[in-house]
């Protein structure tokens, strides 16, 4: 069950970049997998934080029993992350007009480097244990409005460098 929920919550991440939506982007990086090869195994730091948007009514939405991506920094994992949010830093993009993608190649080795952890009902989620570096964090909250069924929220992207030994805590929202 949980590889299922993983490869879920990794099909949040590249946008519709497996399931056939939105535009197609030839990526000009390769994935390199020495390059992330920091980032296998345990360490000491901690990175955890909260996933939230606000309903236009005003009612908090959070992230709770969805996945949370861990994403270590690449110059493949980059050029994803420009082409859903814009920038590298911090982004959102939203479930009804933001960026639909199909990225070509779509390595499914990038995919494996990518650690998962299930927020919780107040939208809290964490990742401990993990080498120090830099990673996208990255979390969906979406819902249907209901007639004419248009989808609202969207994924939020933050990008997050951590020592060994520290604890920072991540807050994502639009």
């Amino acid at each position: 069950m949980k590889k299922v929920i993983a490869a879920i919550s990794v099909l949040g991440l590249v946008g519709c970049a497996s399931t056939g939506g939105g535009k197609t982007f030839q990526l000009t990086s390769q994935f390199d997998a020495n390059e992330v090869s920091w980032s296998e195994g345990k360490g000491t730091a901690t990175i955890s934080g909260q996933s939230f948007v606000q309903t236009r009514g005003g009612q908090p939405r959070t992230c709770a029993g969805r996945p949370v991506n861990l994403v270590p920094v690449s110059a493949y994992a980059e050029e994803r992350i420009r082409i859903l949010y814009g920038n590298t830093y911090q982004g959102y993009n939203s479930a009804f007009t933001g960026v639909k993608a199909k990225f070509v190649p779509d390595v499914f080795e990038f995919r494996s480097t990518i650690r998962n952890a299930t927020c919780d009902a107040q939208g809290n989620f964490e990742f401990s244990g993990i080498p120090a570096g830099d990673y996208f964090v990255i979390s969906s909250i979406t819902w249907v409005v209901d007639n004419p069924f248009i989808p609202q929220g969207g994924t939020m992207m933050k990008k997050v460098s951590i020592a060994e030994g520290e604890s920072t805590r991540a807050i994502l929202t639009p």
